[in-house]
């Protein structure tokens, strides 16, 4: 999946905990508010796809600092990390040395959205 079209666009982030931003969540695009599609991570192939609901392969827990950078990690493992291009993304394990790779900087553009 082109991931930067998607990250290029807004999306709705929905909480499934009570958090200032650190908590599970899903993440659905903002173009189709009518029929969202939701960010889903398929754990054998480790591919990050947008899909219809299904809620335990589409919650991600985001923790992050005030500074609106955030790891973004499934609830069935996989941390949305950017490919070499970084233009897709991938579920991978958490790997320190790949920080620049599996950091995303988050923006609020309206209430509810962001980018």
């Amino acid at each position: 999946m082109r991931f930067l079209a998607l990250l290029a666009t807004s999306v709705a982030l929905h909480s499934s905990a009570h958090a200032q931003f650190s908590g599970y969540y899903n993440i659905s695009t903002a173009m189709r508010l009518d029929t969202p599609m939701y960010l889903h991570y398929e754990n054998i192939s480790r591919t990050i796809i947008s899909y219809s609901r299904y809620e335990s392969l589409q919650e991600w827990y985001f923790t992050g600092s005030p500074s609106g950078y955030y790891f973004i990690a499934n609830r069935q493992g996989g941390v949305l990390s950017a490919t070499g291009s970084g233009q897709q993304a991938q579920g991978d394990d958490f790997d320190p040395d790949a920080i620049s790779c599996q950091s995303w900087k988050i923006n609020k553009v309206d209430a509810g959205l962001y980018e």
